[in-house]
């Protein structure tokens, strides 16, 4: 199953990790051509650490 995900924001990232390690083919759109750092910070509560960890990318 083909699966398009719009927004590489943390969401959209997230789904598509988790998406591919079932076994999807998953295409992520994004409107920004490079990265951007609008210099905000990120909280991680605990279950979203769990969740990053589950998706082996939490040490990244």
């Amino acid at each position: 199953m083909k699966i398009n995900i719009l927004g590489g924001g943390v969401a959209g990232i997230s789904s598509a990790i988790a998406l591919k390690k079932k076994g999807f083919d998953v295409t992520v759109y994004e409107r920004h051509e490079s990265e951007t750092n609008i210099g905000a910070g990120i909280v991680l509560w605990p279950n979203a650490s769990f969740i990053l960890d589950k998706l082996g990318i939490l040490k990244e």
